[in-house]
């Protein structure tokens, strides 16, 4: 049996950050965008506050996916 490759994971605040790069939007734009004041969002990305049901609700709607 061949060795087993362990996926590479990373914080969903990694992720995020690609995606709000990508759009070219800084946190003070996602903050605005959210409705949340511009600390919660860099808590979000630094992974100090999690993802729940209700965050990947407005990031899908933030992100139209």
């Amino acid at each position: 049996m061949g060795r087993l490759e362990l996926a590479e994971v990373f914080p969903p605040g990694d992720f995020i950050r690609e995606e709000m790069e990508h759009r070219g939007w800084r946190q003070s734009d996602f903050a605005k965008i959210l409705g949340w004041p511009v600390s919660a969002v860099s808590e979000l990305l630094s992974a100090k506050r999690s993802v729940t049901v209700a965050i990947a609700k407005k990031l899908e709607a933030a992100f139209g996916v």
